[in-house]
């Protein structure tokens, strides 16, 4: 039998804001979260899904048209709603593998510095100056990860079922380091009392992930509502408007 995504009442939280003119071209686009991974996407205690994400994709239903649902998953199985066509659009990284599937805007929701998380006395860090500096050093990371499945050693990596997990393998010291941008993990260093048991080394010569749009090729005039999509975003940062969303984040 078919899964049935269940989507909370409260996440049409985009159709709020659309003007009664423009109910008619109004189109639902049903969106796939990673459900632990503040400030970007996460559960509220209410069940509802808050973050960068969200609340940038509601400011821009109304210019874009679109009406948004917003549900979170472990990211994993996120990303097989869509390619299943149970769910229909992303936030994410435009990686190889999610081209194959997705139609991505070309304005980057959010971009972050990459780095890797480690134990603040592990020394071993600074020695890194490339991708095949990290092979002395057991790596983790989360199923799902697009970034370092296309930009690390995928069999060097030890996959865990989330993020979490894998920040505190790194704080045991099962596990040494862990590849991931700058706001995600340190969100979730405070969120789950791991302050002062790890840090963050930025690399510079890992590039920055920068989080895209991304709507299924399978969906209706998916193209054209991308760009519609893509417009309203370039509209709200020129506009400042998405600055000032990060800062009630960061």
């Amino acid at each position: 039998m078919k899964r049935r995504v269940l989507i909370g009442a409260g996440s049409l939280l985009g159709a709020a804001v659309l003007l009664p003119t423009q109910a008619q071209t109004v189109v639902k686009v049903r969106m796939a979260y990673f459900e632990d991974f503040a400030p970007m996407s996460f559960k509220t205690p209410k069940g509802d899904m808050a973050g960068i994400f969200i609340e940038t994709l509601n400011h821009i239903a109304k210019a874009s048209g679109v009406a948004f649902q917003h549900s979170g998953f472990p990211w994993q199985r996120a990303q097989n709603y869509i390619k299943a066509g149970e769910l229909d659009a992303l936030c994410a990284w435009n990686s190889v593998e999610r081209k194959e599937y997705l139609w991505f805007a070309s304005t980057p929701v959010i971009e972050q510095t990459m780095g890797i998380y480690h134990r603040p006395k592990d020394a071993r860090v600074q020695a890194i100056r490339s991708v095949q500096d990290m092979r002395a050093l057991a790596q983790g990371s989360y199923l799902g990860n697009g970034y370092a499945k296309q930009y690390l050693e995928p069999d060097l990596i030890k996959w865990q079922a989330d993020m979490t997990s894998v920040l505190r393998l790194v704080a045991a010291e099962s596990l040494d380091i862990f590849v991931e941008g700058e706001l995600i993990g340190k969100a979730a260093i405070e969120k789950h009392g791991l302050q002062g048991k790890l840090a963050f080394t930025p690399l510079p010569f890992l590039d920055p992930v920068r989080s895209y749009f991304g709507l299924r090729k399978s969906f209706d005039k998916a193209q054209h509502i991308v760009e519609r999509v893509d417009g309203a975003l370039g509209q709200a940062r020129k506009s400042g408007a998405l600055g000032i969303i990060y800062k009630k984040y960061v």
